[in-house]
C-alpha cells in the first residue's frame, strides 16, 4: 500500500472548486489518451511475446472517488517483478501536488499492487506513473464532486454579550441549497426550547437565523450538521458547518418597575423593582412634588428574583401628587409612578354672591377646608392689595369646614386678594396642619370711580353718543353729549370694559363686562340682552372687536374667543401668551382683511393673526414699551397702525405691524390710556394728564385744553384728567368726546390741524410754502432766524416780534379742507438758514394748535465766468465750477487742438495757469493758442518731422490735395490724418508760410527752408540757394531761423 500523499497547504483552497465545462472537456481528452496508451502497451506486449524478447514490468493504474472526497488509486504490475523504483505523481485539476516511489513484485504475487488513498481533495484527481527515466507508463483519474460547504457565525452587528432578543446568526452555503429548515439547526446552551426563525435572503445560499427564548447569562451556540441541506444542482448534502464565532452570550436587560403608595400621614413609599437581568450601570430615580422636581439619586439592582432586585424609597411629610421617575444611564425615562398624599387642604375664593368689580363693602370670600378644623381665626387670613389696614371678620358656618371672610377698608381702584398660609389650622381628627390655600378667583376689585371705558358716536346722527361705564353700565346722550340718561334696560353686569358698533348694522351694539360676558343691543344701546356664553372660556372680558364679516372677538381672562352669533364661542388663542398673566388689552381688526387682526398684550406687545385667530404670532420688531393699552388703524392706509402704551407714549407702524417706532413725545404724561383716529387720519390720544392731537401721523402733538363742555354721565371726582376713552364725531365741527376715570364725558370742537407743510423752489431771496389742512381754515405763517425761540399759536397769528425775535417774513391765506395751499415767501437773504412756523386757525373759534415748524436755507449768490478762446480753432477752455458761489474759487483749464500750442491766459487771469479765488463778481478769461508746423499733430518724437510734416507742407505748396497730400506719409501717433483737415489748417496759416517774406509762398524756397530746418540744418546750410526773389523781409539765416522757431516752438 502506498502512503497517502500529503497535499501542499497552498492547494487546500482548490478542493472546493466545482467541475466546469472546460474541466470536463479536459477530462475526456485524458480518457482518450489513456485508452490509446493502453492499446499501445498491449501491442508492445504482443510484439515482445512474438519476438521472444525478455519479460518486463507492466504497470496499470485505476482510480475512484466517493462523495466525501475520499479517492483511491490502485497501481498494479501485470508484468514481471520491478527491479528499480518507479514514481507516482498526484495532480488536482492538472496541477501537480506531490509524488512518491513504489516497487512492485511480479504479476500474481502478493506485492504486485499497492493502493494510493487521498482524502479531502475535490475536482479531477489524477495519478501518473513514470519509470526510472521519467517516461510516463500509465495514468488514471477520478472526479471528486464537492459537497456544499456551510459556515455559521453571529450576524454582523450582533452585540456579544447581547442584551436584546432575538439573537441573530448568519449561515452561508458555498452554493445554492434546498431543504434547509429551522429544525436542521443544532442549538446548544439554552434551557428553554429555542424559538427559531429561519429566513432565506433569496439566493438559497445566505440565511438569517433569529433565536428567541434565551435566558439571562446563557451562551447560545449554533451549528449545522452534515446533510442538513442538499445542493440545488446535484443533490449532494452539505458538509458539517464551520465557524469563526458561532456563540453569543445573552445578558438580559434590566426591566424596571416602580409603584408608590401614601398614607394619611403623608408617609409615602415607592418600590423600585428589577424584573429583568442584572443592572450593570447605575440608573437614577427622580422625585417630583406636584410636577416640581425635588431631588434624585442613583440605584443598582440585581437580576429578577434575587435579594437585591428591589429598592424602596421612603418619603415622609410631603403632600400632593408625588411622582418618582426612573431614568436609564442615558437619561431616558423607563418607568414612573405617582402617589397622592392628600393633606388638609383649603380653598379661598370670592363669595358666590360677590360682584366683581364692586362698589359695595364689605367684600366677601368663601373658605372651604377639606376636613373640619380647629383654630382658624381672623388673623389667619392674609389680605393684599390694600393701602390701609384691612378689617377682617371670619364666620364659621357651623360645620367647622366652611367659613365666610368679610373684608372692609378698601379704597376705590384697589384689587383685594385673600389667601391663607400653611399651618394656621389643624384637622380635628388627625391634628395635621393645613397646606397653603389654593384659589380659582380670590381677588375682587373695589371701584367707585365709574370710569368711562368706551364711547361710540352714531355715524348717521352724531348727536347720539353712547358711553360704557365701569360699574355704572350704559349711558346715552341725544344732544351731542350735553345731557345723559341711563339705558332703559341695562346689561346684567354693569362693570363694562368695551363697547362697539356692528360695521354692517349701525343700530346693533355690543358691550363686554368683567364677570357677565357679552351683551348686545338691537336699538343703538337703548335696551340690552345677554349673549350666549357657550364655549366662552371666561366671562371676565378685557377687550372686544368685530371684523368686517361680523365675527365678534373677545379677549378674556382665559384667552381670545370668537363667535359668529354672539352665543356660541370657539377659542382663537393659539400663539398668544397666558391670559391670566398677560391679558389681551386691545383687539383691532383690519377693515379690509377680515381674517387679519391685531392684539395688544399687556407686557408682551403686539401680536397678529391672518387666519381669523386660529394662529397668532408676535410681530418681528416690537414697540420699545410692551404694555399696550389701545390700538388704532388709519382708515385710508391700513398698513399704518398706532399703539398706545402705559409709560411709553404712542408707537407707529407703517408696515402692517411688522415693525414699530416711537412717535413724538406726548405733552404731559406718557401713560396713554386710549386712542381714536378719524377718516382723515387725525389721531387723538387720551393720557393720564389730558388729551393730545396729531394731524401729521404722530410726528408732533398738540394738547387740547380749551373748549371742553359737559359733566355727565356720573362725575365722581376721581381721575378727572385720566382720559380712558376718546371718540371723534364725523360732523362739521369735528366734535371730540373724551371720557375719564371720574365717569365724565366731555366734548369740544377740534380746531383745524395741519396734515403737512413743506417748502420748495427755494432761491436766494424766495421760497414757496405748501401746507395742507384737515379742514377749512385760515393759514398763517412767519419766518424767523434759525434756532430762534419757537412761537406760540397766538404769536404766529399776530406776526409781530416776540421776546426779542424779529419776524423776517409773514403771510396768511384761506385753506380748504384737504387741499394743498401754496404761500409765496419773499424778503429772504442768500445763504441763510431759517425756521418757518405755520398754523391753521379755526375761522369760527379763532383757535388753533401749536405751530408746525419747517426748517430751510437759501442758497448762496453765484457768479458766471465767461470763457473765450483765440483763435477759435486753437483749442478749448473751461472753468470749474461755473457759475461759482460767492467767496468760493474756480479753476480754469485750456486744451490745445492738434497743431496748436496753448500760449497763456488773459482777462481775469494772466499767465500760464488760471485760479480764480474769493469770487465776488462775474469774471472773464481768454485762452490764447498759437499755430505750429506740427501738421499731423503727432507726439514729441515726430513733433516737427521733416519726412512727414515737412513733405506735407511742400506738397501743399505744390498744389497737391486730398489723398495726394498725405500719400505714404502717415506716422504712428498722429492726431490728424484727414488730408482735408490738414488743407484747411495750412490755409489758415496763410502768410506765416512765407518764410523769406517776399510776398510769395513757394515750395522751392519757403517749402525748402521749412524742410531743411526740420532736418536740422542751420546757418548758411539752411538758406543756401533757398531764398526767393527780392525784395525779402527776411534774408539772413538768423532772420529765417527766428521765424521758423516761432512756428515750431
Amino acid at each position: 500500500m502506498l502512503p497517502a500523499p500529503t497535499v501542499p497547504g497552498g492547494l487546500q483552497s482548490m478542493t472546493g472548486m466545482s467541475m466546469s465545462h472546460s474541466w470536463a472537456k479536459d477530462w475526456l481528452n485524458r480518457l482518450h489518451a489513456q485508452a490509446r496508451s493502453a492499446l499501445a502497451l498491449l501491442a508492445a506486449c504482443l510484439a515482445l511475446t512474438a519476438s521472444g524478447a525478455s519479460a518486463a514490468p507492466i504497470i496499470t493504474v485505476a482510480g475512484t472517488c466517493d462523495t466525501l472526497a475520499n479517492s483511491s488509486f490502485t497501481i498494479t504490475n501485470i508484468g514481471t517483478a520491478m527491479t528499480v523504483n518507479y514514481t507516482w505523481e498526484l495532480y488536482q485539476n492538472s496541477v501537480f501536488l506531490t509524488s512518491g516511489p513504489f516497487l512492485l513484485t511480479a504479476a500474481g504475487t502478493a506485492g504486485d499492487h499497492q493502493v494510493l488513498t487521498i482524502n479531502g481533495l475535490f475536482g479531477v484527481i489524477e495519478v501518473r506513473v513514470k519509470d526510472q527515466n521519467g517516461a510516463q507508463l500509465a495514468n488514471a483519474s477520478a472526479t471528486c464532486v464537492e459537497r456544499p460547504r456551510v459556515t455559521i457565525n453571529k450576524a454582523a452587528g450582533q452585540a456579544d454579550p447581547a442584551n436584546a432578543l432575538p439573537i441573530m446568526f448568519t449561515a452561508v452555503f458555498s452554493r445554492a441549497v434546498t431543504g434547509f429548515t429551522a429544525s436542521d439547526l443544532v442549538i446548544t446552551g439554552m434551557a428553554n426550547t429555542p424559538i427559531v426563525t429561519l429566513t432565506d435572503s433569496g439566493d438559497q445560499r445566505t440565511f438569517s437565523i433569529a433565536i428567541n427564548g434565551v435566558r439571562d447569562l446563557e451562551t447560545v451556540r449554533v451549528t449545522i450538521p452534515q446533510d442538513a441541506a442538499q445542493a440545488v444542482n446535484d443533490g449532494l448534502g452539505n458538509f458539517a458547518s464551520t465557524s469563526n464565532d458561532n456563540t453569543v452570550v445573552y445578558q438580559a436587560p434590566p426591566v424596571i418597575t416602580v409603584a408608590g403608595t401614601c398614607d394619611a400621614s403623608a408617609n409615602s413609599q415607592f418600590a423600585i423593582t428589577n424584573i429583568g437581568g442584572a443592572m450593570s450601570v447605575n440608573y437614577t430615580w427622580e422625585l417630583y412634588q406636584n410636577s416640581v422636581f425635588l431631588t434624585s439619586g442613583p440605584f443598582l439592582l440585581t437580576a429578577a428574583g434575587t435579594p437585591g432586585a428591589t429598592q424602596v424609597l421612603t418619603i415622609n411629610g410631603l403632600y400632593g401628587v408625588l411622582t418618582v421617575r426612573i431614568k436609564s444611564n442615558t437619561g431616558v425615562e423607563v418607568a414612573n409612578a405617582t402617589a397622592t398624599c392628600q393633606p388638609l387642604s383649603v380653598t379661598i375664593n370670592q363669595d358666590a354672591a360677590q360682584t366683581d368689580p364692586t362698589a359695595a363693602s364689605p367684600i366677601n370670600f368663601d373658605v372651604v377646608f377639606s376636613a373640619p378644623v380647629n383654630g382658624f381665626i381672623n388673623t389667619d387670613v392674609v389680605i393684599s392689595g390694600m393701602a390701609a389696614a384691612p378689617g377682617v371678620t371670619v364666620t364659621d358656618s357651623g360645620d367647622h369646614r366652611h367659613f365666610t371672610v368679610a373684608v372692609t377698608g378698601a379704597a376705590s381702584g384697589e384689587t383685594i386678594r385673600a389667601s391663607i398660609p400653611a399651618s394656621v389650622a389643624t384637622d380635628r381628627s388627625t391634628s395635621s396642619f393645613n397646606t397653603a390655600s389654593t384659589s380659582t378667583d380670590n381677588s375682587v376689585t373695589f371701584d367707585t370711580s365709574r370710569m368711562v371705558t368706551a364711547i361710540v358716536v352714531d355715524a348717521v346722527n352724531p348727536q347720539i353718543v353712547t358711553a360704557a361705564l365701569y360699574g355704572s353700565g350704559i349711558w346715552r346722550s341725544t344732544n351731542g353729549g350735553n345731557a345723559w340718561v341711563a339705558a332703559t334696560t341695562q346689561p346684567g353686569n354693569l362693570w363694562l370694559t368695551a363697547l362697539l358698533v356692528d360695521p354692517a348694522n349701525g343700530t346693533r351694539y355690543y358691550t363686554a363686562s368683567r364677570g357677565g360676558g357679552v351683551y348686545k343691543s338691537a336699538n343703538a344701546g337703548t335696551t340690552w340682552a345677554a349673549c350666549g356664553s357657550t364655549g366662552l372660556g371666561s366671562l371676565r372680558i378685557n377687550s372686544m372687536a368685530m371684523n368686517a364679516t361680523g365675527t365678534l372677538f373677545a379677549g378674556t381672562e382665559a384667552g381670545v374667543f370668537k363667535s359668529n352669533d354672539c352665543g356660541n364661542w370657539s377659542i382663537a388663542n393659539s400663539g398668544l401668551p397666558v391670559a391670566t398673566t398677560m391679558p389681551v388689552t386691545a383687539l383691532l381688526p383690519d377693515p379690509l382683511a377680515a381674517n387679519t387682526l391685531y392684539a395688544g398684550v399687556d407686557g408682551a406687545g403686539i401680536y397678529k393673526t391672518v387666519t381669523g385667530g386660529t394662529a397668532w404670532t408676535a410681530v418681528a420688531a416690537q414697540p420699545a414699551n410692551l404694555r399696550v393699552t389701545a390700538l388704532a388703524i388709519k382708515p385710508a392706509a391700513v398698513a399704518t397702525l398706532y399703539a398706545a402704551t402705559m409709560g411709553g407714549g404712542v408707537f407707529v407702524s407703517t408696515d402692517s405691524g411688522t415693525s414699530w417706532s416711537a412717535c413724538a413725545a406726548l405733552p404731559g404724561s406718557a401713560n396713554t390710556l386710549s386712542l381714536s383716529i378719524d377718516a382723515l387720519g387725525t389721531l387723538v390720544a387720551g393720557t393720564e394728564s389730558g388729551v393730545a392731537l396729531s394731524g401729521d401721523g404722530c410726528a408732533s402733538w398738540s394738547s387740547i385744553t380749551a373748549g371742553w363742555t359737559g359733566s355727565g354721565p356720573q362725575a365722581t371726582g376721581q381721575g378727572p384728567l385720566k382720559f380712558t376713552a376718546v371718540a371723534q364725531a364725523q360732523d362739521a365741527a369735528r366734535t371730540l368726546h373724551a371720557g375719564n376715570r371720574s365717569g365724565t364725558v366731555q366734548h369740544t370742537d377740534l380746531p383745524p390741524v395741519l396734515a403737512a407743510a413743506a417748502v420748495s423752489g427755494t432761491t436766494q431771496t424766495t421760497t414757496t410754502l405748501t401746507a395742507t389742512s384737515r379742514e377749512t381754515g385760515k393759514g398763517e405763517w412767519i419766518v424767523v432766524a434759525h434756532n430762534a425761540q419757537a412761537p406760540t399759536f397766538a404769536q404766529v397769528k399776530a406776526a409781530v416780534p416776540y421776546v426779542g425775535v424779529t419776524i423776517i417774513a409773514a403771510g396768511s391765506g384761506a385753506m380748504m379742507q384737504g387741499v394743498a395751499t401754496n404761500f409765496p415767501v419773499t424778503g429772504l437773504t442768500a445763504d441763510t438758514a431759517y425756521d418757518l412756523y405755520v398754523v391753521v386757525e379755526d375761522v369760527l373759534t379763532t383757535l388753533g394748535f401749536a405751530p408746525l415748524k419747517v426748517q430751510f436755507a437759501t442758497p448762496p449768490n453765484t457768479y458766471n465766468i465767461t470763457v473765450t478762446v483765440s483763435p477759435l480753432a486753437g483749442g478749448t477752455a473751461s472753468c470749474t465750477p461755473n457759475p461759482v458761489n460767492q467767496g468760493s474759487s474756480a479753476t480754469c483749464t485750456a486744451v490745445a487742438n492738434p497743431a496748436y500750442l496753448f500760449a497763456g491766459w488773459s482777462g481775469s487771469c494772466i499767465g500760464s495757469t488760471c485760479m480764480l479765488s474769493n469770487v465776488t463778481a462775474a469774471q472773464s478769461v481768454n485762452a490764447r493758442f498759437v499755430p505750429t508746423l506740427n501738421i499731423d499733430g503727432s507726439a514729441a518724437a515726430t513733433l516737427y518731422h521733416g519726412p512727414t510734416d515737412g513733405q506735407i507742407i511742400v506738397r501743399y505748396m505744390q498744389g497737391l490735395r486730398n489723398g495726394a497730400l498725405t500719400a505714404n506719409l502717415t506716422v504712428s501717433g498722429a492726431a490728424v490724418t484727414d488730408p482735408v483737415a490738414m488743407t484747411t489748417y495750412l490755409a489758415s496759416l496763410d502768410t506765416l508760410l512765407d518764410i523769406d517774406g517776399n510776398g510769395s509762398i513757394d515750395a522751392a524756397t519757403d517749402g525748402l527752408l521749412i524742410l531743411r530746418y526740420m532736418l536740422g540744418l542751420r546757418g548758411n546750410a539752411l538758406i543756401a540757394d533757398a531764398l526767393g526773389p527780392a525784395p525779402r523781409a527776411r534774408s539772413t539765416a538768423m532772420d529765417i531761423e527766428a521765424w521758423l522757431a516761432g512756428l515750431m516752438p
